[in-house]
């Protein structure tokens, strides 16, 4: 199996950016799992800012933390060094002639504290096969939450959202750091624990915003 890189994003040509509706970055911020009022979130991708108004207007607490339109970098926000609770952005198709949305989940996975929000075009998601899945889980202890669907432009869009298995501590380990002393109920909601009886799972995985963006 390949190994994930963490290679950097480096530039890209400005007509990758598209701008997302602020109407749907709204109705797609608000499906986000686990949302604070004193988040962290980082666009790696932002154009002319409507994923930041958009979560603005929603939740004024929040830290908003923005790249630029030239660079797939992000301003000099050292990420592992700062408390990045989402990465939520639409990445542009391709980044150095690869698929955007994968290198986008190589370079973050594993990097916040809760998840990735990402969305994207049908043609981007044939590139999520199986085993890339079973890869993110088993080095980036991350997992596909739920995926949002929605038409823009016409045509269907998937906001996928990728949450942490369990804390960044041990976002790697075969087992979660959770104390065995938290209360069942508690110890429910941990991501690693997100199966109830019957091991059914305990959201829907699929969801969609109506109309047209």
């Amino acid at each position: 199996m390949e190994e994930m890189k963490n290679e950097p994003l480096t530039l890209i040509k400005p007509e990758d950016f598209v701008k997302c509706p602020l109407s749907l970055c709204k109705g797609l911020y608000q499906k986000l799992p686990d949302c604070e009022s004193n988040m962290d979130i980082l666009d790696p991708f932002t154009g002319e800012g409507e994923w930041f108004s958009a979560i603005r207007i929603i939740n004024r607490e929040v830290n908003y933390w923005s790249a630029g339109t030239d660079r797939c970098a992000w301003n000099g926000v050292k990420i592992d060094e700062h408390h990045i609770d989402w990465i939520v952005c639409n990445p542009p198709e391709y980044v150095e002639g690869e698929n955007g949305f994968i290198k986008t989940l190589h370079e973050f996975a594993g990097r916040t504290t809760k998840g990735l929000a990402l969305l994207i075009p049908n043609n981007m998601l044939k590139k999520l096969q199986p085993v890339f899945l079973e890869q993110l889980y088993t080095e980036k202890g991350m997992y596909m939450w739920k995926i949002v669907v929605c038409r823009w432009k016409g045509k269907p869009h998937y906001f996928c959202i990728f949450k942490n298995r369990c804390c960044k501590n041990c976002s790697l380990k075969d087992e979660g750091c959770c104390p065995d002393e938290y209360p069942v109920d508690e110890k429910e909601e941990m991501p690693h624990h997100r199966h109830n009886i019957g091991n059914k799972p305990r959201f829907d995985f699929f969801d969609y915003l109506e109309g047209e963006y």
